[in-house]
């Protein structure tokens, strides 16, 4: 069964974590394409410091082999210094295709792995689990090549 990947980023404040933020998320967007079993991907800036990045996977062993490789695993290590918390589920997909922006939040409560780092100050598990408040303007996409 296909696996869905959604992962909240909650940046830290200022104009630099956010563009290193920006930078890692297009490269890791870049890789989920040429991955095995990546079905679709999306990199998703949703404002006020938030991205999200939501992927389809044929199965859980394609998502881990991502996770732990190239320049995503190289952004995972530097999230503790670039981001103030870091949300992710992975859950069984049935459907085809990512689910729309509005459903993410509701994915991430379903069963959530929450990484916080020493710049999380005050965040409350409600923000850090709530979903987008609106649909990314620039989102970047990649789709499986076939």
């Amino acid at each position: 069964m296909a696996v869905l990947s959604v992962a909240k980023i909650l940046s830290r404040r200022g104009p630099l974590a956010q563009l290193r933020i920006g930078i890692a998320s297009i490269r890791s967007i870049r890789q989920a394409a040429r991955m095995p079993g990546c079905i679709e991907a999306i990199g998703a800036p949703t404002g006020k410091g938030v991205a999200f990045a939501v992927s389809l996977w044929e199965d859980e062993a394609s998502l881990r082999a991502y996770v732990h490789s190239g320049a995503h695993g190289k952004a995972a290590k530097a999230i503790k210094d670039l981001a103030r918390s870091h949300v992710s589920a992975h859950v069984e997909w049935d459907g085809e295709k990512i689910p729309p922006w509005t459903e993410w939040g509701a994915v991430l409560q379903e069963r959530p792995h929450i990484i916080d780092t020493r710049h999380v100050g005050d965040l409350s598990d409600d923000e850090k689990l709530a979903g987008p408040t609106r649909a990314a303007r620039f989102p970047l996409r990649a789709r499986r090549r076939r």
